[in-house]
């Protein structure tokens, strides 16, 4: 049975943060949305992306590369429920499931989870140094007829609007990408 359930672990998480890896967290939102049809209740997929995470590659090195994609998998399990599905997506780019939570409530979590991230000092070199997070956030109550693959493409898009707006900064999919579009920095560098 344990080596079933390591075989499993292996399969499913990531080993660097613990996450889930792409496919499952897929399927995880794939299983919310079918849920979501047969009994109707808001949830959101947010994408978040290290900000300039190429840069600390370059500048201290891929191991403390991989020390500050642990440290998001760490706060990313403190900052949400066990019910939520959290995932590394790729890189430093990870995506979550977030049932119960209207695109608004996960705003201001990500926002928490940004301002903790900005607060970790990292050491590089001889040196401490801090990254920033991006985000981008959408919901089944502004795209209700939305596939799971056009949510997470909607989720991407608020992201990279993130990103074109200066970083370190929760976007969320308004379905417009127009003066509409909502977006959030505290403290944005």
């Amino acid at each position: 049975v344990r080596r079933m359930r390591d075989l499993e672990q292996a399969m499913t998480r990531d080993g660097l943060t613990g996450l889930i890896k792409h496919a499952s967290i897929k399927e995880a939102l794939q299983a919310e949305w079918a849920y979501v049809r047969r009994h109707p209740r808001p949830f959101s997929v947010a994408m978040l992306d290290i900000d300039h995470f190429k840069a600390v590659n370059d500048t201290y090195g891929h191991a403390v590369g991989d020390l500050v994609i642990a440290a998001v998998g760490t706060l990313l399990r403190q900052h949400f429920r066990s019910t939520d599905k959290l995932g590394r997506y790729g890189g430093e780019e990870f995506a979550l499931v977030l049932p119960d939570c209207a695109a608004e409530s996960a705003e201001r979590l990500l926002n928490g989870l940004r301002a903790a991230f900005a607060a970790i000092q990292f050491m590089g070199a001889g040196q401490l140094f801090s990254c920033t997070l991006s985000a981008g956030v959408v919901d089944n109550i502004i795209f209700p007829d939305d596939s799971p693959e056009t949510l997470i493409e909607q989720a991407d898009q608020a992201l990279y609007k993130a990103k074109r707006g200066g970083r370190n900064r929760v976007c969320r999919a308004t379905g417009s990408y127009g003066p509409a579009d909502h977006e959030t920095t505290r403290g944005a560098s």
